[in-house]
C-alpha cells in the first residue's frame, strides 16, 4: 500500500529519521564528555607537603618555658638526620656517645646549652637565648641560633628569615626581611628540606608568646602539581610543639591584617599569630660532590673515581656519612640530579642567596638503575 506525501509529513517519524536523531543525541553526548573531561577540574585537590616526622627531634620544653631553645634543637635534629654526609661530623648535636645516633639525653643537652648558654673553642661565652639576661626576644634567637652554627657546624648552612622587627642592628640581620612571616617563604624554605621554627604570639594580650617547629603545610593545589604556586589557598599548617614534641599537630590557618597567618593555639584554645619564622639550609646540595652549587656529570665522575673506597668524604662522593662510596650515595646522586640550591654561596659562610629549586620527588627506580648504568661505563672508563 502506498502513503501519499501527506501522511508522510503528518508527524509520523520514519525509521531513518529516528536513526539519524539517536546518532546525533549519541555523538552530542560524546562531544559533552570530552569537553568535560578536558576542562580542568573546578574542585582543587587538597595537598599535604610534609616532612619526615621521625627525623625530627622530640625535646620537651620545660617550665622555665624554654620553648625556642627546644624548638631549635627538634629542628636541627632533622637537620642531622636529613643530612647526615653534611652533619654527621659536625657538633650541630653533641654526640657525646660517639656512635652518630641521636639520643635523648644528647637533645636535652643541646637545649640547655642553646637556652642558658655555652663558650666556643676560641673561650667565647655565648648567653643562650635565655641566659645572661636575654629573654628569648627574636633578635636574642636569631643572633643565638647564628652562634650555634658558627660555633658547632662553620661553613655548612645558611640562614634566613622574616621577622615583624627591625632587623637592621642584628647580626646577620641583613639575611633578615622585617615583615610578618609569608607563606610563599615558608613554602620556600619547606620545598628546600630547610628546617623552620615559628615563633608565635597571642592575638588578645596576657598570655605569652610561644615557639614551634614547622613540619608541614596544606594548600588547594588547584593546577594539580602538587607544588604551591600563586592564586592557590593556604589551608594549614603542620607543627611539633615543645609542649607535646611527641606528636605532630595541624590547624587551620587564616590570614589578618597585614597578611599575618593566625591559627587556634591547641593549648590555649585561642587565636595566635606567626610574628618570625627562621630557616636553616644545608649550603652544599646531597650528591653536590664538587660543591659547586649544581648536581651534575662532575659529581657522578667523582663518584664513579671512588666507587667502593672506605674513609671516603664528601668530595669522593659519600653523601650518607658512613664513610663509603655505595649504591646508597649513588642513589642521593641520582635522586637530585640537575638540582641547584637557592642557598649556594662560596664554602665557609653563612650568608643565603642563589636560584630557585623545585621541590626534588624520590628517585624512581629507573632513574637509579639509569645513573648506576652510568656509573659502571664511566668505571670501565677509568679503568682503560
Amino acid at each position: 500500500m502506498a502513503y501519499s506525501t501527506a501522511k508522510i509529513d503528518s508527524g509520523h517519524e520514519s525509521r531513518t529519521t529516528r536513526r539519524r536523531a539517536r546518532r546525533g543525541i549519541v555523538l552530542l553526548l560524546a562531544l559533552l564528555s570530552v569537553l568535560v573531561l578536558a576542562a580542568p577540574s573546578l574542585q582543587a585537590e587538597v595537598v599535604v607537603f610534609e616532612k619526615n616526622f621521625s627525623k625530627m627531634g622530640n625535646v620537651w620544653n620545660t617550665s622555665q618555658g624554654i620553648c625556642s631553645a627546644a624548638a631549635n634543637v627538634n629542628s636541627f635534629a632533622f637537620l642531622w638526620n636529613q643530612y647526615p654526609g653534611i652533619y654527621g661530623d659536625t657538633q650541630l648535636l653533641p654526640d657525646d656517645s660517639g656512635n652518630k645516633a641521636i639520643e635523648y639525653s644528647e637533645l636535652v643537652t643541646a637545649r640547655d646549652l642553646m637556652a642558658f648558654g655555652w663558650t666556643n673553642d676560641q673561650g667565647i661565652a655565648r648567653p643562650g637565648i635565655y641566659g645572661s639576661g636575654n629573654s628569648g626576644l627574636p633578635q636574642q634567637i636569631w643572633e643565638q641560633t647564628y652562634h650555634w652554627f658558627e660555633d658547632f657546624a662553620p661553613g655548612t648552612t645558611a640562614l634566613r628569615g622574616q621577622a615583624f622587627a627591625d632587623p637592621r642592628n642584628w647580626l646577620g640581620g641583613s639575611f633578615v626581611e622585617a615583615k610578618y612571616p609569608r607563606w610563599d617563604f615558608l613554602w620556600d624554605a619547606m620545598s628546600e628540606m630547610a628546617d623552620i621554627t615559628l615563633g608565635i604570639q597571642p592575638k588578645v594580650l596576657g598570655t605569652e608568646g610561644h615557639a614551634v617547629t614547622l613540619t608541614g603545610l596544606a594548600f588547594d593545589d588547584l593546577d594539580g602539581d602538587g607544588l604551591w604556586s600563586l592564586g592557590e589557598t593556604p589551608l594549614q599548617i603542620g607543627y611539633l610543639d615543645p609542649n607535646k614534641p611527641s606528636i605532630q599537630t595541624w590547624a587551620d590557618i587564616s590570614f589578618g591584617g597585614g597578611s599575618r597567618m593566625e591559627f587556634t593555639w591547641w593549648q590555649t584554645g585561642t587565636t595566635y599569630y606567626v610574628n618570625r619564622a627562621y630557616a636553616e639550609a644545608p649550603l652544599f646540595i646531597p650528591g653536590d660532590a664538587t660543591g659547586d652549587g649544581i648536581v651534575n656529570e662532575f659529581d657522578t665522575v667523582a663518584l664513579a673515581n671512588h666507587w667502593g673506597m672506605g674513609n671516603a668524604t664528601w668530595a669522593m662522593g659519600d653523601f650518607d656519612g658512613d664513610d663509603l662510596v655505595s649504591p646508597k650515595d649513588a642513589a642521593i646522586l641520582a635522586g637530585n640530579w640537575g638540582r641547584t640550591s637557592r642557598y649556594y654561596v662560596a664554602p665557609e659562610t653563612l650568608a643565603p642567596e642563589g636560584m630557585a629549586v623545585a621541590a626534588v620527588p624520590e628517585p624512581s627506580t629507573g632513574v637509579l638503575l639509569v645513573g648506576l648504568l652510568c656509573l659502571a661505563c664511566f668505571r670501565q672508563r677509568a679503568s682503560r
